[in-house]
């Protein structure tokens, strides 16, 4: 099995391309404005990349990112299996829905198999992941909350921007324009 935790859905059409491969498709969004606000964020890099920071993008090319993203990981319900599935919904509930994305992935998830995801956090052992957030290299016992940092931390200008770029999209998934 070999996860793709990437945004780029044209990794994922690539790899429909590998015979006998079983694609199949978890669609993880976010509240645009959450998007936004860790996109804009200095995250330095701990993994030995070629910079010393992140990536960083303004609130209309951030925007724009999501909508560009999340519009063509729709494009994959057509090359397979697919499942929605929303950042916020998934912490509210992480062990049944780790179980059921599981299950979706046709992997089988005894009681065990789940031990190291509780109501409020996970337990993670060494991975093996080429690029990313470096959060990805965290071990141990992580605290699992929702990220609503972009309600205080984002400015009404942004706010305004995000809105207007990724509000359609947005208000698709099931957020609201004030949330």
């Amino acid at each position: 099995m070999i996860v793709d935790s990437s945004k780029i859905a044209t990794f994922a059409m690539l790899a429909r391309q590998i015979p006998g491969a079983d694609l199949r498709t978890v669609h993880l969004v976010r509240d645009p404005r959450g998007v936004v606000h860790s996109w804009r964020k200095a995250v330095v890099r701990a993994d030995g990349g070629d910079r010393d920071e992140m990536l960083r993008y303004g609130a209309a090319s951030a925007s724009a990112r999501y909508v560009a993203y999340n519009t063509l990981a729709h494009g994959l319900r057509l090359a397979g299996r697919y499942r929605f599935q929303r950042y916020e919904d998934l912490l509210s509930a992480p062990r049944d829905t780790i179980a059921r994305l599981s299950a979706f992935a046709g992997v089988a998830t005894p009681g065990e198999t789940l031990a190291f995801v509780g109501d409020d956090e996970v337990d993670l052992q060494v991975g093996h992941t080429v690029d990313g957030n470096p959060m990805r290299l965290q071990r141990g016992p992580i605290h699992l909350r929702r990220d609503d940092a972009w309600r205080t931390g984002l400015s009404r200008r942004d706010r305004r921007i995000v809105e207007a770029i990724a509000g359609p999209l947005a208000m698709a998934y099931g957020y609201r324009r004030r949330g």
